[in-house]
């Protein structure tokens, strides 16, 4: 069955968005194909593990994570959530409860926030240049390493603590 993406179902906004991704599609392709490997698969491996490769892979995260929320949005509108049943919509199945108001919408909504996420995670590698806010940005993101590395001793921590808890009872 056909999906008609009138004004209706998405916002000019959407619209406006979604030209966007799609346009930065075969600027990312080129730059895979630019590349001076001979293998297709060496390209590839070179556009997301090379220097600049993390936000090679944010930019490519966030226009498939955007495009996934705009094909869960209008399938959702094409065929609307029953509360309490099992949903099955475009790369997405949905077990709902009786109670429950959560529905595929809302997982799009959730989707799109995280693309944007992704998209301000992107915009943070053009202060780089700057003179002013560029140091401050590489130390956030040097920061966030040691963040990361720090949550991860705590998990396990927290974990461990858990099961001692749990054992003792």
């Amino acid at each position: 069955r056909r999906v008609a993406i009138t004004a209706g179902n998405v916002s000019w906004s959407e619209f406006y968005l979604l030209f966007y991704v799609v346009g930065t599609i075969p600027a990312e392709i080129l730059q895979v194909v630019r590349n001076n490997a001979r293998r297709t698969l060496q390209k590839i491996r070179d556009h997301f593990f090379n220097s600049n490769g993390f936000f090679n892979f944010i930019d490519f995260l966030a226009a498939a994570n955007f495009l996934v929320a705009m094909a869960i949005k209008v399938g959702t509108e094409a065929n609307p959530v029953a509360t309490g049943t099992n949903c099955t919509y475009v790369l997405q199945t949905i077990a709902t409860g009786a109670n429950e108001s959560f529905s595929s919408g809302n997982i799009a909504h959730i989707l799109y926030v995280f693309s944007f996420l992704l998209y301000v995670i992107r915009l943070l590698d053009f202060f780089k240049i700057s003179e002013s806010i560029g140091p401050k940005v590489v130390m956030v993101f040097k920061m966030f390493v040691d963040l990361i590395f720090f949550i991860t001793l705590l998990f396990i921590m927290v974990v461990n603590y858990g099961v001692g808890v749990q054992v003792r009872k």
